[in-house]
């Protein structure tokens, strides 16, 4: 079958997916799999790799380069920061909170209370926070471990 139309037929409102969660979940065909991996842009490694349409991507380069980044040699004492590391790191940020405004507007409906937190926490302010977030008790302040964390949000 067609994968754009297996796609059509099956996940009509598809925006973003990954690989270990959506692909293997729902038995995704693996011409399916792989038209997916060759045509939609690859976000993070997340999952086994988080892909999304390619019209998806909110980042953009006047996005990335006015958040602020860092110049060219500019470091914090006893570090260096090598050339396009830090707007890197900005476009990083910035498609991890794409992503995650992306997974807000097409699951927020099914998820539970923790996950929609964490979620808005990574829309915000970014893959870093979303995890601290997450392995945080978020009425003591307590660390969690990692089975822990798995346990509340999957």
């Amino acid at each position: 079958m067609d994968p754009q139309l297996w796609l059509a037929t099956n996940f009509e409102n598809l925006e973003t997916l990954d690989r270990n969660w959506t692909m293997e979940r729902y038995d995704f065909p693996q011409n399916v799999r792989s038209w997916i991996e060759e045509n939609w842009i690859k976000v993070s490694d997340v999952c086994g790799g988080t892909y999304t349409k390619p019209n998806n991507i909110l980042v953009n380069e006047k996005e990335s380069t006015t958040e602020g980044t860092a110049t060219e040699g500019t470091a914090t004492e006893g570090t260096v920061v090598e050339e396009g590391v830090a707007e890197k790191a900005v476009e990083t940020k910035q498609t991890a909170k794409s992503v995650a405004q992306m997974y807000k507007k097409n699951n927020y409906l099914v998820m539970d209370d923790l996950n929609k937190k964490a979620m808005a926490v990574m829309a915000t302010q970014g893959m870093d926070a979303a995890v601290k977030h997450m392995f945080t008790d978020q009425d003591t302040g307590r660390q969690l471990s990692y089975g822990e964390m798995r346990m509340r949000y999957g």
